[in-house]
């Protein structure tokens, strides 16, 4: 947010210009406090741009800003019902009452017993889920499904979420483009484990669930790429770590991070340790979380407070900056 960064973007050629170079000229804009060149920016955003919930928000923060308060309230009012995190921040500008619609999948259990019934693929991925051998049993969902229309794959999802397959129900809802059954989108899976830990540690079990949903959608054996492991996704060398600091001799072994029961015990352990560590906030934290605790102590304003909004609407990395935006969203959902 060096001034010098804020001249390189105004003097690009227009032919260079395109949708991230737009957003950072009204970000570096808004870090600055300078709300009149924000709203010259936000101006010049394409259509599709400017009527996104994102700066649909922030074209109402900047009126605000500049006194223009009526203009403000009737930008937020636009995406004040809208069930996501720019949407939940309008209606807290507004003191309105968050929109969480919610509209389950209605399907009749004699319509799933037909679908299995008449499926040897879905059989088969049953039989290999309750067996534990999830892989096969993901494999022959794929092939199974892979040709189904909307409708059908809403009653496979249904029929995951029955068995208590979270991350296939999760998966299979999103093919069908069908966002508003919550239950299903977001199970309260390992509900015992996740309320206990989160109680011992003095952290809402609403925000431990969202962490849990975005980094690995309830599949406890998932591995990332560079080897995070589990339900949280977390680093063999961070599981050990806090192994010690609960005096677990055995608990940080990378095998144990696929099991729930150790993984989140290890990784609320960890949530916690990174709140205190960054001044007991939840958005540096979740941020932390992503991106590490010495990355973000690098990102804080040395200067003076940021609102916590802008600050995460201007965090460097896009990867760490959405990921932040989701996780507010799913604890609030």
């Amino acid at each position: 947010y060096h001034p010098t960064a804020r001249a390189r973007l105004t003097a690009l050629r227009e032919a260079a210009v395109d949708g991230a170079v737009r957003e950072w000229r009204v970000r570096v804009c808004l870090r600055q406090g300078d709300w009149t060149a924000a709203l010259h920016w936000l101006d010049r955003l394409s259509a599709s741009e400017r009527d996104s919930p994102r700066w649909r928000y922030w074209r109402g923060r900047t009126l605000e800003s500049l006194g223009r308060t009526e203009e403000a309230r009737q930008a937020y009012r636009t995406i004040a019902d809208q069930r996501d995190y720019h949407g939940f921040l309008a209606a807290d500008r507004l003191g309105a009452p968050y929109a969480i619609p919610s509209a389950p999948l209605a399907v009749p259990a004699t319509e799933l017993d037909a679908l299995l019934a008449g499926s040897p693929g879905l059989l088969r991925a049953r039989e290999l889920y309750i067996l534990g051998r999830e892989p096969e049993a993901e494999a022959e969902w794929r092939q199974t499904t892979q040709q189904f229309d909307p409708p059908a794959l809403k009653r496979a999802a249904s029929l995951a979420h029955r068995w208590d397959w979270h991350p296939q129900a999760i998966a299979t809802v999103a093919r069908a483009e069908y966002w508003d059954d919550l239950d299903l989108r977001f199970p309260l899976a390992y509900r015992e484990e996740v309320m206990n830990n989160a109680r011992a540690s003095a952290l809402d079990p609403a925000w431990v669930y969202a962490v849990i949903r975005q980094e690995s959608g309830f599949r406890p054996a998932a591995r990332s790429p560079v080897g995070a492991l589990g339900l949280m996704q977390i680093m063999p060398a961070t599981g050990q770590e806090m192994a010690r600091q609960l005096r677990d001799a055995a608990g940080g072994a990378p095998d144990l991070l696929l099991q729930p029961e150790t993984n989140l015990r290890l990784g609320v352990r960890y949530l916690q340790s990174i709140l205190e560590r960054l001044q007991g906030n939840p958005v540096l934290a979740t941020a932390a979380y992503n991106a590490g605790p010495n990355k973000i102590a690098g990102w804080l304003p040395s200067r003076s407070a940021v609102p916590a909004d802008l600050w995460a609407e201007t965090i460097p990395y896009q990867e760490t900056r959405s990921y932040v935006q989701r996780v507010l969203e799913y604890a609030t959902v």
